[in-house]
């Protein structure tokens, strides 16, 4: 929570390496996996960290727009499933991030750096964009 507040509304800058930073002061456990949402939150501050949330709502609506599209059932719910999903793990990592939740460990989609959760990810999104190859006609 220090480290989203201390960012302020335009943040203290990409790759502040100032003595007086949150995640420089050892403040945060794991600041480049569960925790990255508070270092996004205190380098970019509130703007930075409204965008980060509206590419992820972004990339939800289009997992729906082509579960709508797809041809097959099964299309649909795996571009149903991938949606939940990323928007789950979105919406996990954020509530703990800002203290609304417990620490779970789940990582950040697409910008934390467990290799295993970042290529579990790629995998998924690749499926879906594989059912939005074969649309209805």
């Amino acid at each position: 929570i220090m480290a989203i507040g201390s960012g302020m509304y335009n943040g203290k800058g990409l790759f502040n390496n100032s003595i007086f930073s949150v995640k420089n002061g050892n403040f945060l456990v794991e600041e480049d996996n569960d925790f990255i949402f508070a270092v996004i939150g205190e380098e970019l501050g509130f703007r930075g960290s409204l965008i980060i949330i509206i590419i992820f709502l972004l990339i939800i609506l289009e997992c729906l727009i082509i579960a709508y599209r797809a041809k097959t059932l099964s299309g649909r719910l795996i571009c149903v499933g991938v949606m939940a999903w990323i928007g789950f793990q979105t919406y996990t990592n954020i509530a703990v991030a800002t203290g609304l939740f417990p620490n779970t460990g789940i990582t950040l989609p697409f910008f934390s750096r467990g290799v295993s959760s970042l290529l579990s990810v790629y995998f998924g999104f690749g499926i879906v964009l594989n059912v939005a190859l074969q649309r209805k006609t």
